[in-house]
């Protein structure tokens, strides 16, 4: 209550600055009580648009291409990672490894690893790889934001591939582990690069990108542990989990396809925004560029 300051401000033209409350206790109380005093009230045009706006977003080509890759890449990470010590406790004789909590525990430390090596790669390349393509270009297009994902193109479907041939042929469990390494480097570095580059698309509707593509992202990966131990009992892990290796391989054409034609794609948005696509980067002003949807919200 004493401490507590409000930080808010004006975003955007539709927003109404609030008036600074120059004394401590009307500044407490129009921060800590019910009303409008920092909060202003929105018009209800502003409301359904903010309901309305990420179901377009959603809609649009570029987010379902990018969407489309999304889901099996994330579903199969969280499926399996939820699923993953089911597979690895069951008793040999049934193809598992027999692990305790604690050896699960320990085996877990795969995922870990895997999240760092995401974490070193977006501090490293993320910014790094698609300025130095525009450089080499002259100008930006949101399109180079997906360089990156060929890792992810070939981290995904291998550590998919290893975990299964693991299970199949009763490996070591180490080829599990680098398996389950793989698909998590996979499946977390393409959060990033897929959501920065649909956010590019739509600069200023980046909360809405986030709510639809976090649609995409769990809406496999929460329905697949239900089906995955059925599936493995109806064929063998090598089948299940080279399926998953291969559906993985096909969705990545995707991206290609966004690659080579995503800036005529990007024209047949619903939501027109003003982008910074086509900006010059030699010139040290970077004036944005609005792109013409063919369908405008």
């Amino acid at each position: 209550f004493f401490l507590l300051e409000d930080t808010s401000f004006v975003r955007n033209a539709e927003e109404i600055p609030k008036p600074e409350a120059t004394r401590f206790l009307p500044g407490r109380i129009a921060l800590f009580f019910p009303g409008t005093a920092l909060a202003p009230r929105p018009s209800t045009q502003h409301i359904l648009r903010r309901y309305i706006n990420p179901i377009l977003i959603g809609l649009s080509p570029v987010t379902i291409l990018t969407g489309i890759f999304v889901i099996p890449i994330n579903g199969f990470l969280i499926g399996i990672g939820i699923t993953s010590t089911i597979f690895l406790q069951e008793p040999v004789e049934e193809g598992g490894y027999a692990f305790s909590p604690s050896q699960n525990a320990a085996f877990n430390t795969s995922w870990w690893f895997g999240l760092m090596a995401t974490q070193l790669c977006g501090y490293f390349l993320s910014d790094r790889v698609p300025l130095r393509i525009a450089r080499r270009h002259g100008d930006w297009h949101p399109e180079y934001r997906l360089y990156n994902i060929f890792l992810v193109v070939v981290a995904s479907p291998l550590g998919i591939g290893l975990f299964g041939v693991g299970l199949q042929y009763h490996l070591h469990y180490m080829v599990l582990a680098l398996g389950v390494f793989l698909l998590m480097f996979g499946g977390t570095y393409s959060t990033p690069i897929t959501v920065n580059y649909v956010t590019e698309c739509f600069p200023q509707s980046a909360l809405e990108v986030a709510v639809i593509m976090g649609v995409y992202r769990q809406v496999f990966g929460l329905s697949l542990p239900f089906f995955i131990l059925p599936w493995k009992a109806r064929v063998e892990p090598g089948w299940l989990f080279g399926t998953m290796a291969f559906i993985s391989v096909f969705v990545s054409f995707l991206i290609v396809l966004l690659i080579l034609k995503g800036q005529t794609l990007r024209r047949f948005n619903i939501v027109s925004e003003i982008t910074e696509d086509g900006v010059d980067l030699g010139n040290s002003e970077l004036e944005s560029t609005r792109v013409e949807d063919a369908t405008k919200y």
